[in-house]
This record gives C-alpha cells, structure tokens and sequence, in this order.
C-alpha cells in the first residue's frame, strides 16, 4: 500500500499593512503557493508547504520580524492529506492572463482562449506558476524582446514558465538548470504538457554551461545566489547580449545593482510591482 504524502498549511494573522511582508517571507523560503480572503473580517492568509523543515524556519522568521516592527501576529499549522490537498490545489489554480501574450493554466481547468498562448503548467513544488510578481514581471519583460532565433539560459528555472514562454515567443534553442533536481523534473513535466521537447535541462548552476555564451539569460533567484553567480551570467552573455533579473525585494535593489556595477552595460531597465523588483542589462 502507497504511504500517502503529507502537507501543510500555515494560517497568519496580521495587520493588512504589513500582510505582504510577510506573504514575502513565506515566498523567500520556498512555500508552495499563497490564498488570500481580501473579504474576510480577519487580514490574514494561508500558505501551503510540503517541508514542515521550512515551514518552521518561515514560522521563526515571521516572528522575528514581528518582534523588530513591535507587532503583535498569530499563526496556527496544520496537516492535509492528499485527498484535501488536492482539492484545496484545484480550488487555489485557476486559469490567468499573464502580460499581453500568455493565458497560465493548471491541467484541470483548460480555459477556452483563441488569442493568447496558452501554457499549461502543473503546480508542483517548484517556483514558477504566474502568479508571482516576479514570475509575470519577467514574462512582460520578455514580450517585449526579440527571441527569434535567440539561444537563451533559464537560469534557476523552477517550474520551466520562463523556458516555455521563451519558446512561444519564438527562441531557437533553450537551456535550463536549477540546483534542485525536483526543479528540473518538474521543468521537463511542463516542457512536455507544452509539447516543447528539445529544452536541454540539467542539475546544476549556471558554471556547468561555460564557456557557452547566449543571447539572453533570464535568472529569477534570491540575492545570496546572484552573489554567487554575477560573474558566471555577465561572461555567459554575448556581446549586446540581454541579462533578465528578479526575485529581489525593491529593498534589495541597490545591493543587486552594486554586484553588477563592475561590469559594462550600456542599457538598464528596472521594473516594480508591490514589493519586488526586475532589473534588464544589456551588455556592450
């Protein structure tokens, strides 16, 4: 008999000024999705988790913040078994536009649309469904970029979004990594249910594609990994080549900026929505 897999969820009541602080924590350490009841009499929301590890890590986190902002917050967790897990998953997932171009969709809600593409994506446990800002922030960006005939770098790949949308917007070769190899298993799901199967993927950094060089790379990570591998993406670009970057909070910015002020580009483009940032480098 199959063991069943357990999950959890972390309910958090805080004041509404300062929900999506803590909303971002939860994203910072690796919750699988987030509900919000923008009706409810109560501020509060609740985030899912397949590692009750990282679930208490995220719990000390909250805490200490609310211990630095001298605000008061509570929260309660609790287990889901499969079965619930499920249908709270497919009550949470529901079809989205993202950008001008692209229609996400889980594979049980196939939404009727003639004039976007249309990308299915099943939620796993890896980063990547739309729905964050960062996520739709680096798909707008990349409408507006010529990818025909473009080889282009997933760097951090999560859920394969970025690697998916690159081929509908008309990419000549993609490549994809992330150290987390349920990142990669999850990218070839989706690459697959998007009929995409020539996407290269492997565990791994962005070191293990040197000395390649490509035309764009898109890097949605945290900022210890972006310290780790500045110099790995600035010489993985081509000359003129375009360098795509998020999963920084606006806070985080100027720190973000000063790891790539050593080297040259001749244009820069930053974006904002709520509280996280994308900077866009184009290398001379």
């Amino acid at each position: 008999m199959n063991q069943q897999k357990r999950w959890w969820q972390l309910t958090l009541i805080c004041s509404e000024t300062l929900q999506e602080l803590f909303e971002n924590i939860c994203w910072e350490n690796g919750t699988l999705g987030i509900q919000n009841f923008p009706d409810s009499a109560h501020n509060h929301f609740i985030s899912y988790w397949q590692n009750p590890d990282t679930l208490h890590f995220c719990i000390n986190r909250c805490n200490d913040l609310a211990s630095r902002l001298a605000t008061h917050i509570q929260w309660t967790t609790s287990e889901i078994d499969d079965q619930e897990w499920g249908e709270k998953w497919h009550a949470f997932f529901k079809p989205i536009l993202v950008g001008r171009k692209f229609l996400v969709y889980p594979p049980w809600d196939i939404p009727v649309d003639d004039y976007r593409f249309k990308i299915v994506i099943n939620p796993g446990q890896a980063f990547g469904t739309g729905y964050h800002e960062t996520t739709s922030m680096m798909i707008e960006i990349l409408e507006t970029i010529d990818l025909k005939n473009k080889r282009i770098l997933d760097a951090g790949c999560g859920s394969g979004i970025l690697s998916i949308c690159a081929d509908r917007l008309g990419a000549a070769s993609i490549f994809a990594c992330d150290i987390d190899p349920t990142a990669i298993a999850e990218t070839r799901d989706n690459a697959g249910r998007n009929d995409i199967f020539s996407l290269h993927c492997l565990i791994g950094t962005p070191e293990a594609y040197r000395p390649g060089t490509f035309d764009l790379i898109v890097a949605n990570l945290d900022l210890p990994a972006f310290a780790n591998h500045k110099k790995t993406l600035f010489s993985l670009l081509k000359a003129s080549g375009i360098l795509v970057l998020s999963g920084i909070l606006n806070t985080q910015e100027k720190t973000l900026k000063e790891y790539f002020k050593e080297h040259e580009f001749e244009k820069q483009d930053y974006r904002y929505s709520g509280e996280w940032s994308a900077m866009v480098l184009q290398k001379r």
